[in-house]
């Protein structure tokens, strides 16, 4: 048996199937064993520029070796696309859809062969080679590959070798063609047309071995006229009815109602970016009214209901920005993220998308991208694969901005701190901390610890002091403590973002996982 397992980094398998236009929004799944073996050998090229006779043989005997269609175990995914109005050179803008496919990125994909055995040289280049797959399907589809242990699991997806009767999905995937299967095909092709033909797009020669129709590139197919990719065969595949089963949670307004999204996340552009300290007064002051206005006051932005009262709960937006430039740039906020749990609808999505611009201190505007819609998970990752360290999943978690508590400590009549059954300070900021969190539904911590600013992290301040923390607007309960930074660690893990105290809802209070572990 040989398993090869492939992570998607990112969270986003982005690949278009052969044959097809961008814009129909179209996702193929499962990824297709064709791109997968012309994805090792773009990786062999590369890191074995010269290839000896003997390196050029197992390589054929790899591809030979995988060109059997295997079957698969997948990961919960759902679909998803985003929206771009791309500018061409006369100055018009063309709508592109981008369309992919959105997995857990600790979840592998399988592809298992149970009837494949390599030799000891052939396991040898592929696990060389694995490692070094960069990406698989468009650039963006970040990967870590290797080869994985037996894997007896039931299947996701599997050849269909017979009649079809199944409620499960029938699909079209492209594989690779035995050389068996090449040789005969390429026989075929060149007995049926021996003339060469008018057109010069049909005078392409037929690749001379299933290694050399594998290398072409998709511009030299295109070419050289190809409707088909030679060495590419489409076999039929029984795709798991629930395949497509995990969907975003988001709010509901009836049984059968569509899931709405809860994470707009933005990235922020201009000449003067303002600095992450300064995040309550660009949430308060620049983002939310501008949301407000190109909405008309929608209740998720705003907090109030119909009837102008402040909404009871934290379901309306949170407005959390982020600072992950490199060291040149450490400090300045160059994301915004957006999260409500009770959704956004569609009146709120066609605001988030109009926000292109809002006007930062001393009169520099800035831009912003929408970079797409979704869930916490769907924007959890490392930044440096374009995640939010903000919507991760953890057990402990540390200040990213200072908590600022909302309640005053209580003393008893002989000056000593009131204390509750099990140890809490009443009215302490680690006691308001933990009454917040208990609100908002998260399982009671483990433990609650002060802690001080990392100076070498993306937000390089000495003291919780640096950052603004009284608002300008609106009010707000706020108590004497000064702001503070804190680890807190639950029993199991949480799903973020988290952001709690005076001012959460535009920065103050914001949590990360603990880079430590």
């Amino acid at each position: 048996m040989l398993v090869i397992e492939v992570r998607f980094l990112a969270g986003r398998f982005h690949a278009t199937p052969w044959g097809r236009s961008v814009n129909e929004g179209q996702v193929e799944w499962p990824p297709a064993p064709w791109r997968l073996a012309r994805g090792l050998i773009a990786v062999w090229h590369r890191t074995t520029p010269t290839a000896s006779p003997s390196e050029t043989a197992t390589m054929e005997r790899l591809v030979a070796a995988l060109a059997t269609p295997p079957r698969f175990r997948l990961p919960p995914a759902s679909r998803a696309h985003t929206r771009h109005y791309v500018p061409d050179f006369q100055g018009d803008t063309s709508k592109i859809l981008d369309a992919f496919v959105v997995v857990d990125p600790s979840a592998p994909v399988r592809f298992v062969w149970d009837s494949v055995t390599l030799l000891n040289d052939e396991a040898a280049l592929l696990s060389s080679l694995l490692r070094e797959l960069p990406y698989l399907g468009r650039a963006e589809s970040w990967v870590e590959a290797r080869v994985g242990t037996i894997d007896d699991g039931p299947s996701s997806a599997e050849p269909v070798t017979g009649p079809f009767d199944s409620d499960d999905d029938l699909v079209r995937v492209l594989c690779p063609m035995s050389p068996t299967a090449y040789a005969a095909w390429k026989s075929g092709r060149e007995a049926a047309d021996p003339k060469p033909a008018r057109s010069k797009k049909a005078r392409a020669p037929v690749p001379a071995t299933l290694l050399e129709a594998l290398q072409a590139s998709t511009e030299e197919l295109q070419k050289a006229g190809w409707s088909h990719a030679p060495g590419a065969v489409w076999v039929p595949y029984r795709l798991r009815a629930d395949a497509f089963s995990t969907t975003a949670p988001r709010a509901r307004s009836g049984a059968d109602t569509p899931l709405a999204p809860t994470v707009a996340r933005f990235a922020v552009a201009g000449a003067v970016r303002p600095r992450i300290t300064d995040a309550l007064f660009l949430a308060e002051r620049q983002i939310r009214p501008a949301l407000m206005k190109i909405s008309d006051g929608l209740p998720v932005f705003s907090g109030k209901d119909e009837a102008g009262q402040p909404r009871a709960g934290n379901a309306h937006a949170y407005i959390l920005c982020e600072a992950l430039g490199g060291p040149g740039d450490a400090g300045r906020v160059t994301h915004v993220t957006v999260f409500a749990r009770m959704g956004f609808d569609d009146a709120a999505r066609d605001a988030l998308h109009r926000l292109r611009r809002v006007w930062g201190s001393g009169g520099h505007d800035l831009q912003t991208v929408l970079l797409g819609l979704g869930t916490p998970r769907d924007h959890a990752g490392s930044p440096r694969v374009g995640g939010s360290p903000l919507c991760g999943e953890s057990r402990r978690w540390v200040s990213y901005t200072p908590f600022v508590a909302t309640r005053h400590p209580k003393f008893r009549a002989d000056g000593s701190a009131r204390k509750v059954e099990d140890g809490w300070s009443v009215g302490s900021p680690e006691h308001d901390l933990r009454r917040l969190l208990l609100e908002d539904g998260y399982p009671t911590p483990t433990s609650i610890e002060r802690i001080q600013p990392d100076v070498s992290s993306d937000v390089p301040v000495s003291s919780w002091l640096s950052f603004r923390t009284r608002r300008t607007q609106g009010e707000g309960r706020r108590a004497s403590s000064p702001p503070l930074g804190f680890r807190v660690v639950f029993p199991v893990p949480v799903q973020g973002p988290l952001a709690l105290g005076y001012g959460a809802h535009f920065g103050l209070g914001a949590f990360r996982p603990d880079p430590s572990g």
